[in-house]
């Protein structure tokens, strides 16, 4: 047998393998699920009352962003403009702010690296209260310090 004729056995080969479901399907995809998620920040009791919370997914560094309120709370919102959050773990950081709360933070909450804050959001849940008590301990549902 030829070499020509040897590849082009094992080219047809490969394609009705692939066609055979030995290969990636689309079909089998399936894109991870994503929530609008809403919650409250809370510093010593007080609502943190401006700037931003912001959320980087700790497996790909996906990053999302949301308005903090003049009540504290914020929304991500799963729309074709935001994606919202896919279930996971996320580094949650404070940036923006311009008022006492905010400038009496620690420098640890401003940047990804240091941020003892995360957040696992879950498949089942779209609220989260972040509840930084003190430099020293956080309480929240689904937060937690490194």
């Amino acid at each position: 047998m030829s070499p020509i004729f040897r590849m082009s056995q094992a080219f047809i080969l490969a394609i009705i393998a692939w066609n055979s479901g030995c290969g990636p399907s689309s079909s089998s995809y399936k894109a991870p699920e994503v929530q609008t998620i809403t919650g409250r920040i809370r510093f010593q009791g007080e609502p943190l009352i401006t700037g931003k919370i912001s959320f980087e997914n700790v497996d790909t560094d996906r990053q999302t962003t949301a308005q903090i309120q003049k009540d504290g709370t914020y929304s991500i919102s799963a729309t074709n403009q935001s994606p919202g959050l896919s279930v996971g773990i996320y580094r949650t950081i404070i940036v923006n702010g311009e008022t006492a709360s905010y400038e009496a933070l620690p420098p640890e909450y401003f940047n990804f690296p240091s941020t003892p804050l995360k957040i696992e959001i879950l498949a089942n849940k779209s609220e989260y209260l972040i509840d930084i008590v003190s430099t020293q301990e956080q309480t929240s549902d689904g937060v937690s310090e490194e």
